[in-house]
């Protein structure tokens, strides 16, 4: 089984430890882990501008926000999306408002596949997550003047962590005004991340600061009236390879574009 933060760093990577979460964790002035600031119990935490800005969805630059992700591989058992916020009146300044959008996941960790009695049911829990009024008024991504594309993903899963492959891929659609739609784009890959093992005894931890060889990719597109049928879309994927063993600043970093048009072959990538 899968497990993770909910959280992830502005550049899309994994926190590495609890620590390095918390550090940025406690940057809120509440909503911490283990114990909030009134001592008492929260068993959650807050993502907020202060802890996690990248997490926080905006309008203006949406594509380089980064989602939160499920903390284990599960299934979503309950739902709400609401339009807006709910507003509450109160005794402050103003009112306050509230998100009731939420989704709960359903996950089961089974450390006997054999023995059930050893199976253990959890729950995660995401809730005041942002309404549909916080997301953009406009497309994200064009396919005609009046044809909008959509991004769709999915995940793809490997039994081999260190293959290397696209860890997510994006269908893009577009929505035609009666209703209907076609795929102008699929199995696009949209970021990957690959992260192999180099430290294996706690020597190697101790003095290495870092023990692992790490890859990981991310998909960018610029869309361009041509006047044309269907605009042109150009897929920039930005790759970056940190060795393991060597400091963050010798991270090397490639670049490789392509353009196609909506329903025409597939997008190749040259540098």
């Amino acid at each position: 089984m899968n497990i993770r933060y909910p959280v992830r760093k502005a550049d899309g990577r994994d926190y590495k430890n609890y620590d390095e979460l918390l550090t940025d964790i406690r940057k809120n002035a509440h909503g911490w882990w283990l114990l909030g600031v009134n001592r008492y119990w929260h068993g959650g935490i807050h993502v907020g501008m202060s802890s996690s800005p990248a997490s926080v969805l905006s309008q203006d630059t949406p594509e380089k926000s980064v989602p939160l992700q499920f903390m284990m591989d599960g299934e979503v058992v309950a739902w709400r999306v609401n339009r807006d916020y709910a507003v509450i009146e109160c005794y402050q300044e103003r009112p306050l408002r509230q998100s009731g959008t939420f989704v709960l996941v359903k996950s089961v960790y089974k450390p006997d596949e054999q023995d059930e009695s050893s199976w253990l049911t959890l729950y995660q829990l995401y809730m005041h997550i942002a309404p549909l009024s916080e997301f953009p008024k406009r497309p994200l991504y064009r396919v005609t003047q009046k044809g909008h594309g959509v991004r769709m993903r999915k995940h793809s899963r490997h039994d081999d962590s260190r293959e290397i492959a696209p860890d997510l891929l994006a269908n893009f659609i577009m929505i035609n005004d009666d209703g209907t739609y076609q795929p102008a784009f699929k199995n696009i890959p949209f970021s990957s991340r690959e992260m192999i093992k180099a430290c294996f005894t706690e020597d190697d931890y101790a003095k290495q600061s870092h023990c692992h060889d790490e890859s990981w990719s991310i998909l960018s597109l610029k869309i361009t009236d041509d006047s044309k049928d269907y605009y042109s879309w150009k897929f920039i994927t930005k790759s970056y390879n940190w060795p393991a063993f060597k400091e963050r600043s010798s991270t090397q970093v490639s670049i490789n574009e392509s353009v196609a048009y909506p329903f025409q072959p597939q997008p190749q990538h040259n540098k």
